[in-house]
């Protein structure tokens, strides 16, 4: 029996049972058991997979077997949510394989009794030609309503699709739900003054079909990054362990080099800082004159945040542990750096959990949660300051709201500073980084200067 599906087995039965962080489970299953590369990357694919097409899956289930989902058993279920997954997903893999597979694993984890279920329902499944177009058009005859058609097609729950229907075109919600099922890519930023983009394509051995010309980019930011599909050569690089290359989505740069745009000489605050990947980004863009100081209320977060400094040698980041919403400090600041806690619906790429683990009440919790950053904030900001507001979300609860509150709570102190940015269109002030547009996360980030005398 492949060893890598009882390994994915058991991480997807964790994640059912306790709902914890996937990314969580699979790092604690890699970080216990000596893997091979190519098994890693076969066991994340099918977890974050069959988690990323979740509803989808459990629909076609329904399709092929005469109990109803909730009547399966646990074990038998996930058995057949890997099977499937990699029936309908994995074209590399033979659907034999997947089926065979499947069995046998049903056989260890479940009974042989069970395994002749798996069998019947993936055989059944696998012998129908262009199996994703017959799903397709069952979902398109059997399920009425919008709502719940493209909650089923794309694997987003009901409410999540009903909450974005209030603020975004059709057609939008479905190019953000594709783009977000899509496995993510990942930017690599370097210094041209250091390496060529040419050399570092060499260095790292990026074959062509890894990388990804994004044509999109500001030629700014073009120019000092590679986009790639898979990531994993570049972790293992002696380029990454010594700091001259880093992984930062583009999303995050955007809001840090046009929005924070950070000078020498500035005193800058980062909050909600760890692991600090914006703060190096500050830090390198406004050389080593710039003051920063690092706030983040997790110290296992700063731990990690401190292991960057130090690998990127990094010596003018201060680090302080506190809570933004009711931090008291010493200094003001010329800029301050908020990246909100949010929902993530813009990482769903990287995180597929995430569509699964927030309720709509959360949303309100974490606007209000924002706006105590931001009145906590601005009270350590100097004249003509400002404050980048920026979260990994499409929620307008927690982005255009929260800002429109907090200007009428701060009536004539603060206005929404407009930002160029060159090949990148934007209808307000305020920029709303949708995920199809940049082959990136989504986001939402703006810049609020002071104008109180």
């Amino acid at each position: 029996m492949d060893k890598s599906r009882d390994i994915a087995f058991s991480i997807l039965k964790s994640y059912f049972s306790s709902k914890k962080l996937l990314k969580i489970l699979i790092s604690k299953k890699f970080s216990s058991l000596n893997i091979p590369l190519l098994d890693k990357r076969f066991i994340y694919s099918l977890v974050k997979g069959i988690i990323r097409h979740l509803l989808y899956i459990d629909y076609s289930i329904s399709i092929f077997s005469n109990k109803k989902i909730e009547k399966i058993d646990k074990n038998v279920l996930i058995l057949l949510r890997m099977g499937l997954f990699q029936i309908i997903f994995m074209d590399k893999i033979p659907s034999y394989s997947a089926v065979d597979e499947s069995v046998e694993l049903a056989k260890k984890r479940a009974s042989r009794g069970s395994s002749k279920f798996v069998n019947a329902i993936l055989r059944k499944a696998s012998s129908i030609e262009n199996l994703k177009e017959y799903i397709n058009k069952h979902i398109e005859k059997n399920i009425r309503g919008y709502t719940k058609k493209i909650s089923m097609m794309y694997s987003f729950p009901e409410w999540i699709i009903s909450y974005w229907q209030k603020y975004y075109e059709k057609d939008a919600i479905e190019k953000i739900c594709k783009a977000l099922n899509k496995e993510p890519m990942h930017y690599i930023r370097f210094n041209p003054e250091i390496i060529t983009k040419e050399n570092l394509q060499k260095e790292l051995g990026l074959k062509e079909n890894n990388i990804v010309e994004n044509q999109k980019l500001p030629p700014r930011l073009g120019n000092v990054n590679i986009q790639v599909k898979k990531i994993s050569p570049v972790l293992n690089s002696s380029l990454f362990k010594k700091g001259i290359i880093f992984i930062q989505d583009i999303s995050s740069q955007i809001a840090v080099e046009y929005f924070a745009s950070p000078k020498p000489g500035e005193k800058i605050l980062d909050l909600c800082a760890a692991p600090g990947g914006k703060a190096i980004l500050i830090s390198k863009l406004a050389r080593e004159d710039t003051g920063i100081l690092a706030l983040d209320i997790s110290g296992k977060r700063l731990e990690k945040l401190k292991e960057n400094l130090e690998r990127f040698n990094i010596k003018n980041i201060d680090i302080m542990q506190g809570d933004a919403t009711s931090m008291k400090l010493e200094n003001k600041f010329d800029k301050i750096f908020i990246d909100a806690p949010c929902s993530a619906f813009g990482t769903i790429s990287k995180n597929p959990d995430v569509k699964y683990n927030k309720r709509k009440e959360d949303l309100e919790r974490l606007k209000n949660n924002s706006l105590k950053i931001l009145n906590n904030s601005k009270n350590y900001l100097k004249p003509s300051g400002k404050i980048i507001f920026y979260t990994c979300t499409l929620s307008p609860i927690e982005n255009q709201e929260t800002i429109n509150t907090f200007l009428a709570q701060n009536k004539g102190e603060f206005i929404i500073e407009p930002v160029e940015i060159p090949q990148i269109k934007k209808e307000k002030n305020y920029l709303e980084i949708l995920p199809h547009l940049l082959n990136s996360e989504a986001g939402f980030v703006c810049s609020l200067k002071n104008i109180k005398n």
